[in-house]
């Protein structure tokens, strides 16, 4: 059996105060500090782009407008891989979402549930997460009104609000009608 590598007592706090941080802070900082981890995630992602491109950039072509062309993006891949470097120095690389979520000191399943909620439009993002401090709905009902029809949500959203003695109901929530999720071309 093999033994782990010991993690030096400062990474051992650091992580422990990024988890209390993190489930200390109000809802709205919440969200904003998941939507900051997924812009980050965007940038340092390479999914959906066109390596085949970038590779055929690199082939040796005699053609002049080639060439230029191959130049410039070589620049610009190195461009790239300085932000990539510059960005690893400051924050550390985030490859997954499990990563994201063990640096949160959460689950994968409920930075799901995060990412789902913080695709609202700013206005009922803001609204949920006031209802969420206040303690006037669980997370979990936040997660199913992420994913009802805006028109919908927004509906739900003000009467709780106008009404603080409301209550959901969790089963009629569910029943109701969501999205239509967009399939990936």
């Amino acid at each position: 059996m093999q033994r782990r590598p010991a993690m030096d007592n400062k990474k051992k706090v650091n992580r422990i105060e990024d988890i209390s941080v993190f489930s200390d802070m109000t809802y709205s900082h919440r969200f904003m500090t998941i939507k900051y981890y997924e812009n980050e995630l965007k940038k340092i992602s390479r999914q959906g782009r066109r390596t085949d491109l970038e590779r055929k950039a690199f082939v040796d072509v005699k053609d002049n407008t080639r060439s230029k062309s191959r130049q410039k993006l070589k620049g610009n891949l190195q461009n790239e891989q300085e932000n990539r470097q510059k960005l690893s120095e400051v924050f550390p690389p985030l490859p997954s979402r499990d990563r994201v979520a063990r640096q949160l000191g959460i689950s994968t399943a409920t930075l799901s549930k995060y990412r789902r909620i913080i695709k609202l439009p700013d206005d009922l993002l803001q609204s949920i997460a006031s209802l969420l401090d206040e303690r006037r709905i669980p997370f979990e009902a936040a997660y199913i009104i992420a994913s009802l029809r805006d028109a919908d949500a927004e509906y739900l959203i003000a009467k709780i609000e106008k009404n603080p003695e409301l209550r959901i109901d969790m089963e009629k929530l569910k029943n109701l009608p969501v999205k239509k999720m967009s399939s990936p071309a």
